[in-house]
């Protein structure tokens, strides 16, 4: 069954037991706006827009800095040359090339972040977008059979490398996926139903949630940037 439209990466969900200092870098460094709240959940992305990037949920239990980590590294991608500026003159930023750097978050998370187009209008609607995100996995096959179910063009934003020593994913909670429309979100149920696949489905909510063989689990929502 082909898909009408392929799944896009649309945002990610990470826990953290110091919300405080995450919030403060991904509003301050990394300049997404606080959208919105939810019980310990804060959603930042660009709020003119309302569009969703990136959700921290506070969890007290969650220890930063996890050795053999499976999320290996988030992909941002800046539409703004002045905070790509200001991001390569951090003390703490890696220059990579003219444009591409890498900053580490307060849980330490590895963020790539690069620049789209040295000529772009820096008065850009969206300023930074989530573009890739790469995992390490104990058994790389399993999961590239569930991606393959969902969608073959998920690999171009999600990376997937082999490690059999990874233990943990260092607070990553979900990933959530965009669909276009209802249409494809009910061609996605059939194919999860003919392959025996784990879901849940929720027509309201306009959603399916997947469970991976890994410790998380991806969305696929229709409108899913939208907060």
């Amino acid at each position: 069954m082909t898909l009408v439209n392929h799944l896009n990466l649309a945002y990610v969900a990470v826990k953290t037991s110091q919300i405080d200092e995450m919030v403060d870098f991904y509003h301050n460094i990394l300049n997404l706006d606080e959208i919105s709240y939810e019980n310990d959940m804060v959603f930042l992305g660009d709020k003119n827009n309302r569009h969703l990037v990136l959700v921290l949920e506070y969890d007290a239990a969650h220890k930063a800095n996890s050795k053999n980590s499976g999320l290996d590294k988030i992909h941002f991608q800046v539409n703004n040359i002045e905070l790509f500026q200001q991001l390569s003159s951090l003390p703490s930023s890696l220059q990579i090339t003219s444009e591409k750097l890498i900053l580490f978050d307060p849980d330490g998370h590895q963020l790539e972040i690069s620049l789209q187009n040295k000529n772009f209008d820096i008065q850009s609607q969206q300023q930074i977008i989530l573009k890739q995100i790469d995992l390490i996995c104990a058994n790389i096959d399993a999961e590239e059979k569930l991606l393959n179910c969902l969608d073959k063009s998920i690999t171009q934003t999600l990376r997937l490398y082999e490690d059999e020593t990874v233990e943990q994913y260092n607070g990553l909670d979900y990933i959530a996926f965009n669909i276009d429309n209802r249409d494809t979100l009910n061609q996605l149920k059939q194919k999860f139903e003919k392959y025996r696949q784990d879901f849940y489905y929720n027509l309201g909510k306009e959603i399916i949630l997947v469970e991976s063989e890994l410790p998380f689990s991806y969305w696929l929502e229709v409108n899913a940037h939208e907060v």
